[in-house]
């Protein structure tokens, strides 16, 4: 469910029902319940199905932003935190027509938002993902819905850092329980999990939703090499676990934190699964996780997952030609991975400088010596189809733009005559 913020007086069911028609969905009145005072059955050709309520006043409290919330999201700029916290009342949105889980929820999600952008409508603070306990500004909407591409996998969940003496000692993510997977925590993890380029949040997340891994698999890999982790059911976990490995997941913090959750942990080694874990210790936090991740490695995904990543990167590649031209020169030349035949028969990603963005193709430059694909070599430049497009970045004196955040674009939209003259690198290959 998607709350729809106000700051004052929200709109009734006649102007939410003009709303909807203006985008062109089909309205009509349906039964409230007992916590509502009214509520709309909604249907879009493309959408689906959609149901708004307005949840009674003395309720309407609940489904607020809390500062400390807003606090814990990196991506909202100092004005949207400002705003959106001045929210007094709101309207709910749900999906009316069933949400299928795996991959099919990253498309039911981008539904949901179309519906809640109709509602929104241009008078609204935001909206807060209830589930995912993350907020989508106005902006953020806007940026999101600008393109027909599922919804990155970052959007299904929130991701909050429980920090302790200007150190994170507890990262965990809200919102995937809420799709029919799970949710889970990594104790102590390393500065580098948030640095452009690693991939572990999102490699962890496709593995649960894709169903590869279970609340209690014993040896999964996220990375090659070394980068096995053991999923432990929390319960279990706060059981057996040593206090000095807790983290920030202390036994008097961890209240809404408990169910459809795992820690991430070393792996289950040979004895212990020959011989059972009783006599092997206890449940040790991920080690992975915590240092610092060597040069090399690879975060891995299966097929169906980086196709639709590669599939978002190629639907947004109008996004990336605007965006370059329009904060230049702020932003650096964009990099793109792009997918070649290897000569094994698989497929080999490649990433390139670029110097110009065509509408088909681009021009660019290897940056990195192939392994397999012999027609290519560092530092060719050449002309490359669209098509065989997997990412892209554009680096910025404030952080990375990609095809699944753009807020540092909004950021550099906010300070752009300080930054003015200043070519950020492009980080993150």
């Amino acid at each position: 469910m998607l709350a729809v913020l106000f700051d004052s007086e929200p709109p009734g069911e006649e102007s939410t029902s003009l709303r909807l028609q203006a985008a062109g969905a089909q309205v009509v009145s349906a039964r409230p319940s007992p916590m509502d005072e009214w509520a709309l059955l909604t249907t879009h050709e493309r959408w689906g199905v959609a149901r708004i309520v307005a949840p009674r006043p003395s309720i309407q409290a609940e489904f607020l932003p809390a500062p400390w919330l807003l606090a814990l999201l990196p991506d909202l700029t100092p004005d949207e935190v400002a705003t959106i916290g001045g929210a007094r009342t709101m309207r709910a949105v749900m999906l009316a027509d069933g949400s299928a889980g795996g991959l099919q929820a990253l498309r039911d999600r981008k539904r949901l938002l179309r519906f809640t952008s109709a509602v929104l409508c241009g008078d609204g603070l935001g909206a807060l993902d209830v589930d995912a306990q993350r907020v989508w500004s106005p902006a953020e909407l806007d940026d999101e819905l600008a393109h027909d591409a599922d919804l990155d996998i970052h959007g299904l969940f929130g991701l909050h850092a429980v920090t302790e003496g200007g150190r994170t000692t507890w990262l965990h993510t809200h919102g995937l329980a809420a799709v029919g997977a799970f949710d889970f925590d990594i104790l102590n993890p390393s500065p580098a999990l948030s640095s452009p380029g690693v991939e572990a949040i999102p490699s962890i997340a496709f593995a649960i939703l894709e169903g590869a891994v279970s609340p209690n698999t014993p040896r999964y890999p996220v990375a090659w090499p070394g980068g096995e982790l053991r999923f432990v059911p929390v319960r279990t976990f706060d059981a057996k676990a040593r206090d000095e490995d807790r983290g920030g997941r202390t036994l008097d913090a961890v209240e809404d934190h408990v169910d459809d959750r795992v820690v991430l942990c070393e792996p289950v080694g040979l004895l212990g699964r020959l011989f059972g874990r009783r006599l092997f210790g206890h449940h040790a936090p991920s080690a992975f996780l915590s240092r610092e991740v060597p040069d090399g490695t690879v975060w891995l995904l299966s097929a169906a997952a980086t196709e639709c990543r590669a599939d978002r990167a190629r639907r947004t590649y109008p996004v990336l030609q605007r965006l370059h031209g329009e904060l230049a020169p702020v932003v650096g030349p964009p990099l793109v991975k792009l997918g070649y035949e290897a000569a094994d028969g698989g497929r080999e990603h490649l990433w390139f400088e670029v110097h110009r963005l065509l509408d088909d193709r681009l021009e660019a430059t290897l940056l990195n010596e192939p392994h397999a694909v012999p027609s290519l070599r560092k530092g060719q430049r050449g002309e490359h189809a669209v098509e065989r497009l997997g990412d892209w970045l554009l680096g910025s004196p404030l952080g990375t733009i990609t095809p699944r955040s753009q807020a540092v674009a909004r950021r550099i939209r906010a300070e752009l005559p300080r930054l003015r003259g200043t070519t950020g690198p492009a980080t993150g290959a």
